[in-house]
């Protein structure tokens, strides 16, 4: 091979290099799309639910953070994560701002008289008002993480199905039912809980308030075929149970 071939075959191999660098760094950008994050100080709390498209926020403390839409609606699903730092009585409370710094009702609070986790969803700008939440006022003993998603991440199930979890849950049930069977379990006794269900398009929201634990009775409900956005709420930390007839 003359001086002059090798010279070019080594031209064309770094070429071939530069591409294949580039090819890789414009997949990485299109896969970093579907979630992102910013952080506040604190340590990041790994979400057991949650695939898609987010954008996460953690931090530590009392903050109040501005988050972006969800993609494609303004709806969302959100979840959070708290983590105490310290062995005594912990809360921690998200509640949601409009662009005049006024509580929209978008938000979850739990106060821990055991442990120091908690990780739960709530819904975002699903009550058909036309005050959105365009900020988050957290108030916090602990690290938190916080995810946004569109509404369309949210869990579903059906009117047949019967669904558990230990602190505030958002998600969305299908068929067609009147009544839920709630059953509720909460340390000490303590019972402040709702099961609420959202209906923007007939422009109202049914609240079933229990306020007692240990709790098993059944309360009505509107559920649609089409899908409807329910919420159950907890203040204290408890086994439920939530079955639709």
């Amino acid at each position: 091979m003359t001086i002059i071939g090798a010279i070019l075959l080594a031209l064309i191999l770094a070429l071939v290099l530069i591409l294949a660098v580039a090819f890789k760094s414009d997949d990485s950008s299109e896969a970093s799309d579907t979630s992102s994050s910013s952080s506040r100080g604190g340590a990041a709390i790994a979400l057991s639910e949650g695939s898609g498209n987010y954008k996460e926020y953690s931090g530590s403390g009392d903050d109040v953070i501005e988050i972006e839409q969800p993609a494609g609606s303004q709806e969302g699903w959100v979840e959070y994560g708290f983590e105490s730092t310290r062995d005594t009585y912990n809360s921690f409370s998200i509640s949601g701002l409009d662009s005049a710094g006024e509580n929209t009702g978008d938000s979850a609070s739990v106060s821990l008289d055991e442990g120091s986790e908690d990780q739960g969803s709530f819904w975002l700008n699903v009550s058909g008002s036309d005050r959105k939440t365009e900020e988050f006022e957290i108030t916090a003993s602990g690290d938190w993480t916080i995810r946004v998603h569109p509404a369309a991440d949210a869990p579903v199930y059906t009117s047949d199905d019967t669904i558990t979890g230990n602190t505030g849950e958002a998600f969305v049930v299908k068929g067609s039912t009147t009544k839920a069977h709630i059953k509720y379990n909460a340390p000490d006794d303590i019972g402040n809980y709702s099961l609420r269900t959202y209906d923007p398009e007939l422009e109202m929201m049914t609240i079933d308030m229990m306020g007692e634990s240990p709790y098993d009775g059944t309360g009505s409900v509107r559920v649609s075929d089409g899908g409807t956005p329910m919420y159950f709420d907890t203040m204290f930390a408890g086994e439920w149970e939530v079955t639709f007839k």
